[in-house]
């Protein structure tokens, strides 16, 4: 499945393998997306070249792309399997249910491939941590979902937590990218010297249509995204009312705007078409979001609403919350 590339004729190739293909290996650029992967790579020779550690802080609401971004740097920076050592130059993890000193080595440790990750006191965790990175030749770590840890710990928690990603960014001397939304935001400031070492800010905001400048953009990330879909001829006539509807139908997020091609993609195949139409996209938004047909809230639809659905009982009502909260970026401009 690995082999199929968006440039090769997907006649014949079933449902199930081109939704895989979607899902896991296709890649569309996002603005944000290409400056934070970028600015990923170009720290981390900067951290090999000066031998010293350096953070970054990738801010990103829910569904915007921060697991997209992990895989990504993954497939750019692979595992080698090899007799003796399996080399990770990308190590991620996530913050466990109940961070702690203990818990976050673990975590780290399990996601470097050491057998023994459960075993060890905190201290003697950190230390086998120090040894083993530049033996598996990592480059680059990401600790993802940051933004639990103030929901899962007090005021010390949080500089405990600190502290400790504070000495990984020292130790180990690498890049050490920190993943959340916004709600991550009192990890970094809880503690003056974790600030410091993460200067640099990056964000990963929705789409927005509210401008023409936005709704270029959105325009031409759709375009991108037609041309790579696994459709032997995936071209289709994207007027601003599609891409409007299509806004509506995803409220910008990403993640929802992959999984309503996803399905219009595997409506359109099973209708024995290689392409997409505007029923492909009606059919398929009830797939997404379930109860939506109930209420008549069909955007693709002629009698269905054409505004984000974002009132009392619409898919994006209150998305925006302590969790998720808005993102303070230059684009952020909610619709």
């Amino acid at each position: 499945m690995d082999q199929i590339s968006e440039h090769r004729d997907w006649r014949g190739v079933s449902i199930l393998e081109r939704q895989h293909y979607m899902a896991n290996s296709m890649h569309v650029n996002h603005p944000d997306f290409v400056l934070a992967a970028n600015e990923i790579r170009r720290r981390s020779l900067r951290c090999e070249n000066e031998n010293a550690g350096a953070g970054i802080l990738v801010l990103a609401p829910s569904g915007a792309g921060k697991t997209h971004l992990c895989r990504f740097l993954k497939s750019r920076w692979p595992d080698e399997v090899g007799d003796a050592i399996t080399r990770v130059p990308v190590v991620k993890f996530d913050i466990p249910p109940s961070p702690s000193d203990r818990s976050m080595g673990r975590a780290m440790l399990a996601a470097m491939g050491d057998p023994t990750w459960n075993v060890g006191t905190a201290i003697e965790l950190d230390s086998r941590i120090r040894t083993l990175l530049p033996k598996i030749g990592t480059k680059v770590i990401l600790v993802d979902n940051v933004h639990d840890v103030p929901d899962r710990r007090g005021v010390k928690g949080i500089q405990l937590i600190g502290n400790w990603i504070r000495n990984l960014i020292e130790s180990s001397k690498r890049t050490v990218v920190l993943l959340g939304t916004s709600a991550a935001m009192p990890i970094v400031y809880s503690n003056s010297q974790l600030r410091r070492r993460t200067v640099k800010q990056l964000h990963i905001d929705y789409f927005y249509t509210n401008t023409d400048r936005h709704l270029a953009l959105f325009t031409r990330f759709l375009r991108h995204l037609y041309a790579a879909l696994p459709l032997a001829n995936p071209a289709s006539d994207l007027d601003e009312s599609l891409v409007k509807e299509i806004h509506y139908a995803t409220f910008g997020i990403p993640d929802y705007i992959f999984q309503l091609f996803i399905e219009a993609v595997a409506l359109a195949v099973a209708s024995g078409r290689e392409h997409l139409c505007q029923e492909d996209f009606a059919n398929a938004f009830p797939l997404i979001h379930k109860d939506a047909l109930a209420l008549g809230l069909n955007p693709f639809l002629p009698t269905g609403p054409k505004r984000p659905l974002t009132q009392e009982y619409e898919p994006f009502f209150n998305w925006f919350d302590k969790s998720n909260p808005p993102l303070r970026s230059p684009r952020g401009l909610h619709p």
